[in-house]
């Protein structure tokens, strides 16, 4: 009897300290997330590069015959999500917003200081009917008021896109601080 007693105290013993590394762990994992960034530029998602980077325009004018298009563009960071950084806004040529999210949500941006800064997104690119109550979530995340949030009526065409990777420039991390 005294065996099992001594059996279960050590059982219990190690399952607690196992839950204590379980945690630490994933704290370890959520602090290199955010030291990810090791260069000049920040690299987030699938490595991609600079190379058959498609004029802006040329995508423009390329996007309006097809229903999507894989596609590597450079443009410039309007808005981050302030929640997660779960997606961002980019300008186009033609002053327009397009919405970039991430492939199945598998990377995120920093959620504050991004906007204004060159960013070259590779991935699918297509036009998408937004509800008015996804416009809202967006707005929402994006730090909107609850005028700007009322002032939310109608579903909106969108030019979308879904990057496999991006590179935003001159990014600095936690590891390399200027």
């Amino acid at each position: 009897m005294k065996k099992v007693i001594s059996f279960v105290i050590i059982l219990i013993i190690f399952s607690a300290c196992n839950t204590n590394n379980e945690g630490e762990s994933e704290k370890i994992a959520e602090q290199e997330t955010e030291k990810a960034v090791v260069s000049e530029d920040g690299f987030y998602g699938e490595e991609i590069n600079e190379d058959g980077i498609v004029e802006m325009s040329d995508f423009l004018a390329k996007i309006e015959t097809e229903d999507s298009l894989e596609v590597k563009i450079k443009g410039t960071i309007e808005k981050t999500c302030k929640m997660k950084g779960c997606w961002m806004t980019v300008k186009t040529s033609e002053g327009e917003t397009m919405r970039v999210s991430f492939k199945d949500y598998g990377f995120f941006v920093p959620k504050e200081g991004m906007e204004g800064k060159e960013v070259i997104i590779e991935g699918v690119a297509k036009k998408k009917l937004t509800s008015v109550q996804e416009l809202k979530h967006f707005a929402q995340d994006g730090g909107a008021t609850k005028k700007e949030l009322e002032a939310i009526t109608e579903d909106s065409e969108e030019l979308t896109f879904v990057a496999d990777g991006v590179i935003i420039k001159e990014v600095k991390s936690a590891s390399n601080p200027e």
